[in-house]
C-alpha cells in the first residue's frame, strides 16, 4: 500500500469478493469498490431470496440432496463466471457451497449504476451459452457476451429489473457500477447472482456508448452524478466478447498477431497453456447478434487452428 501512495485502486477476481479484504485496504487507500458491506451482502443467499420479489423469483436453495425433482447444480457463495459450479450428485457439500434449482431459460446480465439515492438501469445483455465445439468452455463456466440483448426485452420486464436495482443497491447500500445475472422464461425472471463490482459486460456497455467506466464511478461515488430512472440506449449494432479456453496442454504463440487483430488478454509467447485454461479473449462488433456470434465462432476456430 505503500508503494501505491495516493493512487486510488480498483480490485478484481477474486479479491473483490472478499469483504474483509476491502475493508482492511480502505483503512489506507481510497479504494474504488462498492463498500465491503455490499460485497458481503450479496454474497448472502438470504439477501438475495429477499431481493427475488416484485417480478423476481430466486431459485429453490438446499444444503440437503434435494426431494424434489429436477435438475440441480451445486454453486459456491463466492464463485464467479461459474467458477466450481457443477452438477449435484448428491454427495455432501464442501465449505461455502450450496444447492440450487436448475432453471432453463436465456441467461442476461443486467448492468446498474448506483449513486447514494438512485439507480439506473444501463444496460442488458446476453450470456453466450458455453458451447466446447466454438470456444471450449465446461458447460457452466464464463463463455461470454452480447451487448445489447439480441432478443427483444419486453417493458414489464425493463421496469422489472429497474425496481430490482433500485431495491437492492438501497438495501445493500452499493454505490457505483454493479451488476446481476439472471434467467428469463416465459416472461419469468430469476435471479442468479448479484455481483456489487464491474462486470465482465460493462466492457461492451462502455465500448458501444463512449462511457467512462471509471470516471462514473468516480462521480458515482462521490455523489457526483445524476442518473435518470432507466438510462438504456437505443443501439443498432452488436457488440460481442468471447473467451477461448484451451482443448489440450498447449505452448501459445502469436501475441502480436492476435493483438493486431483485436485480441485481449494475450498472452506472452512461449506460455504453456494447460487444458481448460483460458487462451484470450475475442472481440467482434456486428450489425446483428447472429452477424456478430459468427464473427466470434470464426475467429476462435482460426486461433484454435494456429496452435492447438
Amino acid at each position: 500500500y505503500e508503494k501505491l501512495g495516493g493512487t486510488p485502486v480498483i480490485f478484481c477476481g477474486p479479491v473483490e469478493v472478499d469483504p474483509s479484504v476491502i475493508e482492511k485496504a480502505s483503512m489506507r487507500i481510497k479504494v474504488l469498490n462498492a463498500p465491503a458491506s455490499a460485497v458481503a451482502a450479496c454474497r448472502r443467499i438470504s439477501f438475495m431470496e429477499e431481493a427475488a420479489t416484485d417480478g423476481v423469483s430466486f431459485p429453490p436453495v438446499s444444503a440437503d440432496p434435494p426431494k424434489t425433482g429436477g435438475r440441480w447444480i451445486v454453486k459456491n457463495v463466492l464463485s464467479a463466471g461459474g467458477t466450481g459450479i457443477r452438477e449435484d450428485n448428491g454427495k455432501q457439500l464442501r465449505g461455502g457451497e450450496y444447492r440450487q434449482q436448475f432453471v432453463e431459460g436465456f441467461s442476461m446480465g443486467a448492468s446498474f449504476l448506483s449513486t447514494n439515492t438512485e439507480t439506473a438501469l444501463m444496460g442488458i445483455s446476453r450470456h453466450i451459452k458455453s458451447c466446447a465445439d466454438h470456444f471450449g468452455p465446461k458447460e457452466f463456466q464464463y463463455a461470454g457476451f452480447l451487448y445489447p440483448y439480441p432478443a427483444e426485452v419486453s417493458a414489464e420486464t425493463l421496469y422489472i429489473l429497474q425496481r430490482f436495482g433500485q431495491r437492492v443497491s438501497s438495501a445493500a447500500g452499493i454505490v457505483g457500477w454493479w451488476g446481476a445475472d439472471f434467467i428469463t422464461n416465459d416472461n419469468s425472471v430469476f435471479l442468479l447472482e448479484i455481483n456489487p463490482r464491474f462486470t465482465a459486460s460493462m466492457e461492451l456497455l462502455a465500448r458501444a456508448h463512449g462511457i467512462d467506466l471509471v470516471g462514473t464511478q468516480v462521480a458515482a461515488l462521490e455523489n457526483q452524478i445524476r442518473l435518470k430512472p432507466n438510462l438504456i440506449k437505443k443501439n443498432t449494432l452488436t457488440y460481442g466478447t468471447a473467451v477461448c479456453y484451451s482443448k489440450k496442454d498447449c505452448v501459445f504463440n502469436g501475441a502480436r498477431k492476435w493483438f493486431e487483430q483485436n485480441a485481449r488478454d494475450i498472452p506472452h509467447d512461449g506460455k504453456n497453456i494447460l487444458k481448460g485454461e483460458p487462451i484470450l479473449s475475442l472481440y467482434a462488433v456486428s450489425g446483428s447478434p447472429e452477424g456478430c456470434m459468427d464473427e466470434l465462432v470464426e475467429k476462435a476456430g482460426k486461433l484454435y487452428e494456429s496452435f492447438l
